[in-house]
């Protein structure tokens, strides 16, 4: 059998088999060729040619429009072209001109975008705006011109803009993220990311703020995220410190002569001081009422009849005495209705806050007319935490600020001529705490107030309190009268009236840490007062200060450290160290520290009731003749130059209390006062006085004080020596440095001699007595000089002429 053929092999059959037609490569014609080189050439002319073409039409239409316009860099788009660093400045226009980095135009609508760049200004906003006024009039017919011939106007956009204003008057304008959009109606949009203003001591920051224009230029409405308002008042200028040379001091002023009532002085009266700014800064009414005309002539044309501005958060920082008091931020809306503004301001209701569900938002809302009529603002709401009304914690030593609460409810008027300002108001805080040293060295918490008053102001400086009332626990004090305040004086006429009360219950609506002294002690009875006074700086010398008081306290539970016998053997009282520091010094009955007072020279007694206090043995603990002479020698003065402090008060004050100038040690002090009087008698008060007492740096008592600067023992000290100790009293670390010299001056000595002359006519001392001490001389004694011959003791009679005689005495005048 034959075999079967085999299969070609593919290779084999391939090249047997017929060749294929070859195709051939497309080339293209030279026609085509010139074609498109010919569309690139084009293209390339048409991109040269198109920068001059743009900056052409940019021209024309600049000129047209009164513009000063500059172009950086034009690059074409699919029907659109962008436009780099533009420079924009208004024809004749001084002082404003605009960078912007980008301006994209829509060559088919007609759109303008603009992004990015820089609106600078230089000048007052009034010369500016009749720069302005002056370029519309000049552009005013071209300008209308071309927006008629292109029909409505075109859509712009700017956006992601900065502005930079200086005013020459000194203040700037900052703003970033301006953003501004005109629609084709021509209305107008404007917002801005971050705005602020500064001018002289007053800065306004605006977060988040628009406003709407109409077509026509009409203000529409306007509304901020927030605008916080800050006023720094200027610093006044710090007085230099005073030379701490080595010269001898001034000594202080005389003490006056004690006579019956009665009895004429001789003393001269001081002439008053002129003034020195106001004493209760009462406001211009004029001046506020000028103000706000002015503001309400502003708004009025640019605020339109339904017009509305809406600030979510407004706040405001002010610096008040030297510290700054920051409020909100709260909402706050202007409105117009008619020929009248309405301005409402609105804590947060406090629906969100935790513990506050309930409480009502407090409002302050007013009515300003914007031509004639009153200003009518009320107040109304509460009680709401201090925080929802944006207190910091902090501002004025307030601290807790969530805990305490404000509400309030009145009515201001200000007359239309701006002739009376008349009020109607109640505001109470409560669980208010406060940490402020000039009331009290301690945290003050738990302070419930509530304070109301009614009244006129009128436009001659004239306040009329017709009914004032301080509540806080059990006090209750009502007060009504008059203050007047012209540039030429100030005149007071005022009665107040303490609510008979508890004198436990009084003690225990004290605000916790106001009297940390006394605050464990128990009282019985009952307290009330009824002040009357009137002065007029005019005529300080008639001046009238009459008080009832009616107080019936007593201590019947205190503490050890109070308690009469803890001063019955040796204890401890507070001291100080000439640099400040804070010491204990231990003296008492028993103590080589401690002289009775049969022991000390009867002269030591004399000086202290000379020049410290005339009447101790007469007054119970408060001299009320000294206190209306302080008064009128404060007023005369227009500054603190005299106190009323007795032996009594002197010595609470050493015995209990701290050296800070904190109102509640004044009303511990007083307090302290009466209950000392109430346990001891009148010599054991001068004895404990005589051996607490500050005479000189780190000198205590008159037992130490008459070794430190004598080298004696108290019962030998001559008339000389004891005046010389009690005219240290007054300032002893001060006066206490003559004993570093060595030597008492010849201005000291006659103060000396004019001291012991008042103690005679005050019948302290014998004109016998006087006489011998202006021989004698004051001899100090240092560390390492011999001691000095001893002497006998001075055997002379305690006398007070008035020590048995209850009439009342003053001192001249």
């Amino acid at each position: 059998m034959r075999a079967p053929p085999r299969p070609p092999e593919p290779g084999l059959a391939q090249a047997t088999a017929a060749p294929r037609p070859r195709r051939k490569r497309w080339r293209p014609s030279r026609a085509l060729i010139l074609g498109g080189g010919v569309l690139a050439l084009l293209v390339v002319v048409a991109a040269v040619a198109f920068g001059p073409v743009v900056r052409g039409r940019v021209a024309r239409e600049a000129a047209r429009r009164h513009l000063e316009v500059e172009v950086g860099a034009v690059r074409p788009g699919f029907f659109a072209v962008t436009l780099r660093d533009v420079r924009v400045k208004p024809e004749g226009v001084a002082g404003l001109e605009a960078h912007l980095d980008r301006v994209h135009v829509d060559l088919t609508a007609g759109d303008i975008d603009v992004d990015g760049g820089t609106i600078a200004i230089d000048g007052e906003p009034e010369d500016l705006a009749d720069r302005m006024k002056a370029w519309r009039a000049r552009s005013g017919g071209d300008t209308k011109a071309a927006e008629a011939s292109r029909g409505s106007k075109k859509p712009v956009r700017l956006d992601n803009l900065a502005l930079a204003w200086k005013l020459p008057s000194g203040g700037e304008v900052t703003g970033s993220g301006i953003r501004v959009t005109r629609d084709e109606s021509g209305a107008l949009t404007a917002a801005c990311g971050k705005c602020t203003a500064r001018r002289d001591h007053l800065a306004l920051e605006a977060t988040a703020a628009d406003v709407e224009m109409g077509a026509d230029g009409s203000f529409k409405s306007a509304r901020a995220q927030a605008i916080a308002v800050v006023y720094d008042p200027p610093r006044a200028a710090t007085p230099a410190a005073p030379a701490t040379g080595t010269s001898e001091p001034a000594p202080p002023p005389l003490p006056a002569i004690a006579t019956k009532r009665g009895a004429k002085g001789s003393a001269a009266t001081a002439a008053p001081a002129p003034p020195e700014g106001p004493v209760l800064p009462l406001p211009d009414l004029h001046a506020l009422r000028s103000r706000i005309a002015t503001g309400a002539a502003l708004v009025a044309p640019r605020l339109p009849d339904g017009g509305k501005i809406e600030i979510d958060g407004l706040s405001a920082k002010v610096d008040i005495g030297g510290e700054p008091v920051a409020f909100g931020p709260a909402p706050f809306t202007l409105s117009r209705a008619g020929d009248r503004v309405h301005v409402a301001f609105s804590s947060s209701s406090g629906e969100s806050e935790p513990g506050a569900k309930g409480t009502t938002p407090l409002s302050i809302d007013a009515e300003i007319p914007l031509a004639g009529g009153d200003v009518d603002a009320r107040l109304a709401g509460g009680p709401v935490s201090l925080a929802l009304l944006g207190v910091k914690e902090g501002t004025k030593g307030l601290t807790d600020v969530t805990r305490g609460t404000v509400s309030g409810k009145g009515r201001v008027v200000l007359a239309s001529g701006g002739e009376a300002l008349t009020f109607d108001g109640q505001v109470a805080l409560r669980s208010i705490s406060l940490k402020q040293p000039k009331i009290a060295p301690e945290p003050m918490r738990g302070i419930d107030l509530a304070v109301s008053a009614r009244g006129v102001l009128d436009d001659k400086g004239k306040l009329r309190l017709d009914d004032a009332q301080v509540d806080m626990g059990a006090l209750h004090a009502k007060a009504h009268g008059t203050i007047e305040e012209t540039p030429d004086h100030f005149a007071v006429s005022l009665n107040l009236d303490v609510a008979p009360a508890a004198c436990q219950s009084l003690l225990d609506s004290a605000p916790q840490g106001l009297l940390p002294t006394v605050r464990a002690a128990r009282m019985v009875g009952v307290f009330g007062a009824n002040v009357s006074l009137a002065f007029d700086t005019r005529t300080i010398d008639k001046l009238v200060l009459d008080y009832r008081i009616d107080d019936q306290c007593k201590m019947h539970e205190v503490p050890r450290e109070l308690s009469r016998d803890h001063f019955t053997g040796t204890f401890t009282y507070r001291t100080y160290h000439p640099d400040g520091s804070l010491g204990e010094t231990a003296t008492g009955p028993g103590s080589a520290s401690w002289t009775a007072l049969d022991d000390i020279s009867p002269f030591m007694i004399s000086a202290v009731l000379t020049t410290e206090d005339a009447g101790f043995y007469r007054h119970h603990g408060f001299n009320h003749a000294a206190i209306r002479s302080s008064v009128a020698a404060n007023l005369k003065a227009r500054r603190f130059v005299r106190g009323a402090s007795t032996i009594s008060m002197q010595l609470a004050k050493n015995l209990f209390l701290a050296r800070d100038k904190a109102l509640s040690r004044k009303i511990e002090e007083v307090i302290l006062t009466d209950y000392l009087e109430q346990i001891f008698r009148k010599d054991d008060l001068l004895e404990l006085y005589l051996n607490v007492v500050e005479f000189g740096p780190d000198v205590y008592g008159v037992t130490q004080a008459a070794e430190h600067y004598f080298g004696r023992k108290p019962e030998e000290l001559n008339v000389l020596e004891c005046y010389f100790l009690a005219s240290l009293l007054p300032s002893p670390i001060r006066y206490g440095k003559m004993w570093e010299k060595g030597e008492v001056s010849e201005t000291w000595t006659r103060h000396l001699h004019a001291l012991m002359a008042i103690g005679a006519k005050n019948g302290k001392i014998s004109h016998a007595e006087l006489d011998e001490g202006l021989k004698q001389a004051i001899v100090f004694v240092k560390p390492g000089d011999p001691r000095p011959e001893p002497r006998k003791p001075v055997n002379t009679t305690r006398r007070d002429p008035y020590e048995d005689n209850d009439a009342a005495w003053r001192p001249l005048e």
